[in-house]
């Protein structure tokens, strides 16, 4: 990032044991480069995007930009953690807004209060601070369980029925449905039911008088499908296949392999008889 005026701070801090007194120096340089007086400050697609989202005649003129930080507390920060953080809470630092930060507690088995502490603690040391915005995303469980039952309610979700197992089967079953994106009502699906089954062309007056909703009711009810906001699908008449795919082969981690090292090590030492050193000649 080219800035004006750029400032470096240099800190230096000394620790000195033995219960001595831990002394910290600051020491300030500031320098001005002409080359950088006019240069133009770099930007991103997401600094673009809200630019002209707040900007006179934008979607949200005049708003606030509030973003947020929603880490899962199953573990300590990482350095990707600070990446997002600091885009979130610096965005928002940037225009005058405001950031939340919400633990994301949807895996009560992996989460600890310790790594909650931790995270506020870190983000504090960053130099970032939510204010009186620290949620939990479990206090929205209920209301997040009420917006599911209006959509499946609207037709705009479902209750996916297949047990574990054949999720994990799924991936070599992509033929076990048939997605019609062209077919959207029973008058469609009839038409397409009728042109499959039909072994002569009829003149265009006898379509006029067939109602192809019938055809479409009976193929819908055969093939047990279903329309959706994208077309219509139905089973294909292939059997499931409950074969998994072959998982792929577990490679052994680093620390795995530093174990297996240290294990090897070990037992070339023992393996090998100790060679006592000769007295140097004096």
């Amino acid at each position: 990032m080219h800035l004006t005026g750029l400032s470096f701070i240099i800190k230096y801090r000394f620790y000195i044991i033995d219960n001595k007194e831990c002394e910290t120096m600051t020491e300030e340089k500031k320098t001005n480069t002409p080359e950088t007086e006019e240069v133009a400050e770099s930007r991103n697609f997401i600094l673009n995007f809200i630019d002209e989202d707040i900007a006179e005649g934008g979607q949200f003129q005049g708003m606030t930009v509030h973003t947020r930080f929603p880490p899962e507390p199953n573990g300590y920060l990482h350095i990707g953690h600070c990446k997002a953080l600091t885009i979130d809470f610096g965005t928002a630092e940037r225009y005058n807004g405001l950031c939340n930060l919400r633990m994301d507690d949807t895996n009560p088995t992996k989460e600890d209060e310790e790594f909650v502490e931790a995270i506020k603690q870190d983000i504090h040391w960053l130099g970032f601070d939510w204010g009186d915005r620290f949620f939990f995303g479990s206090d929205y469980f209920e209301k997040d369980y009420e917006y599911a039952v209006e959509l499946i309610k609207k037709g705009l979700a479902y209750v996916c029925e297949l047990t574990p197992e054949q999720f994990k089967e799924f991936a070599a079953n992509i033929d076990y449905f048939v997605f019609e994106p062209n077919i959207h009502d029973l008058n469609d699906l009839g038409w397409r039911y009728l042109a499959q089954h039909m072994d002569m062309l009829l003149p265009p007056e006898l379509l006029k008088a067939i109602d192809p909703v019938p055809f479409g009711k009976y193929a819908m009810q055969e093939e047990q499908g279903h329309f959706t906001e994208h077309g219509y699908i139905s089973l294909s008449g292939d059997e499931w296949n409950h074969e998994r795919p072959a998982e792929p082969e577990k490679k052994p981690s680093i620390r795995e392999r530093l174990e297996q090292g240290k294990k090897e090590c070990a037992e070339k030492n023992k393996a090998q008889p100790h060679k006592e050193k000769s007295a140097p000649e004096l």
